[in-house]
């Protein structure tokens, strides 16, 4: 199967989860689902949003303070309701995990019509049963 690359903007950046910012000088150590959410931000709509800035919303919206001692995390809903919110749309590809062939050739196709297809593996089985494991989460604008 063939990759498409999709360029990143260039004002991209990579969200370290665990990195303090001035808006949490001392984070959650549960935000790697948060930090995927606002790198998806900022590929959907380029500088819509400051990224340390909509991880720590995110995160106190959702989850609780963005503190160390907290360890709520997010659910598949919660971030399903904001890439609703946003107008980011998804393809969950939840049911097809257990199948990887089909999973593959779904994958391909996608890659055909030039679908974007953002992998972040630490959000992992997330979309798929709401808990953080390894699989990937999907994108699409």
């Amino acid at each position: 199967m063939t990759e498409h690359l999709v360029n990143l903007p260039s004002t991209f950046k990579y969200l370290n989860q665990f990195a303090a910012s001035q808006w949490a000088p001392h984070p959650s150590l549960y935000r790697c689902v948060t930090a995927t959410e606002a790198m998806a931000g900022e590929i959907a709509y380029p500088g819509r949003w400051i990224p340390e800035q909509l991880e720590d919303a995110l995160y106190t919206r959702f989850a609780g303070p963005d503190v160390p001692s907290d360890q709520q995390g997010l659910t598949k809903e919660q971030v399903l309701t904001w890439l609703h919110e946003v107008n980011i749309g998804h393809i969950d590809l939840a049911d097809l995990l257990h199948d990887t062939e089909t999973l593959r050739h779904e994958l391909g196709a996608q890659n055909k019509q030039n679908v974007p297809q953002g992998r972040h593996w630490p959000v992992s089985l997330f979309l798929a049963r709401g808990i953080l494991t390894r699989q990937p989460l999907w994108l699409v604008r």
